[in-house]
């Protein structure tokens, strides 16, 4: 894994930087501290989205009164759709995630498919032109305050 080879070339400079600098100790051991801390940030902003990914699901999930399994499955049921749609929508607007991620999480579904979901509901939102999209809209813009509180 390139993480662990980092770290460890990181830890190896650390070392020498210290040894031709007679540092040792507790600043050896902050300084290894910090460089471990920074070449883990991805790892933590991945644990952060992923778990932000979960929240979003679970909302909607609990919002419309579906099973989990229902943003998985991949049958072509309107609601279904819908509802993986809306979750696409809003994992792209409240995470970090890529596309591929974000379709990986959700069903294995393509970016592509994300990217369309996104651009849809995004597009339903702007053009409310119906009664039923206006609802829509409406119901997303509600869903999107429950997901930053």
């Amino acid at each position: 894994m390139k993480i662990k080879k980092i770290s460890k070339e990181a830890t190896e400079l650390i070392n020498d930087y210290c040894d031709l600098n007679n540092l040792n100790g507790r600043i050896k051991e902050d300084l290894k501290n910090m460089i471990n801390l920074i070449i883990n940030i991805p790892r933590y902003i991945e644990f952060i989205n992923d778990n932000k990914l979960e929240f979003i699901k679970d909302t909607i999930c609990n919002y419309y009164s579906v099973e989990p399994l229902d943003i998985y499955v991949k049958k072509k049921n309107g609601n279904r759709v819908l509802i993986r749609q809306i979750t696409h929508y809003l994992a792209r607007k409240n995470t970090d995630l890529s596309l591929e991620m974000i379709g990986n999480k959700t069903g294995g579904k393509d970016h592509s498919t994300v990217l369309n979901s996104y651009r849809k509901i995004s597009e339903l939102i702007e053009n409310p032109l119906t009664p039923y999209n206006k609802k829509l809209a409406e119901e997303i813009k509600e869903l999107n305050e429950m997901l930053k509180t």
